[in-house]
């Protein structure tokens, strides 16, 4: 899959897709809309297993077949690891959360209560 044949795609009346030939499960999907997106399709667990697929971007900047194919790689490692990229990606957004939430307390505590239960309490008490 390159880009002088990504560009020779036109849109359909339905979803398509273009596999790559050398990177199993890489592919891009044109919409009716004429929009092209890079995927991932995945499965955990083998031929049994749900079949998932990972939207990597729409083609164009920043999105070029090379960058979309070595993200595409990437994540087909973490697979071959047993590594669902998605349960991955939401423990990231979690983490990343927490340590903005955990953040906001600290600042909070320190720019507004001060230090120490005696500072709350005196907030408390004298309003």
């Amino acid at each position: 899959m390159n880009k002088r044949t990504i560009d020779a795609l036109d849109k359909a009346e339905r979803d398509y897709f273009l596999w790559d030939e050398d990177l199993s499960g890489f592919g891009l999907k044109v919409t009716p809309a004429g929009g092209k997106v890079f995927l991932f399709q995945y499965r955990l667990g083998g031929r049994g297993s749900k079949t998932k697929r990972w939207t990597i971007g729409r083609y164009g900047a920043p999105w070029t077949p090379v960058q979309a194919r070595d993200e595409a790689e990437r994540l087909s490692i973490l697979v071959s690891q047993g590594v669902d990229p998605m349960v991955e990606k939401k423990e990231r957004e979690r983490i990343r959360n927490t340590k903005g939430f955990t953040a906001y307390v600290e600042t909070f505590s320190e720019g507004y209560l001060g230090s120490g239960p005696v500072k709350l309490l005196a907030h408390w008490v004298m309003g």
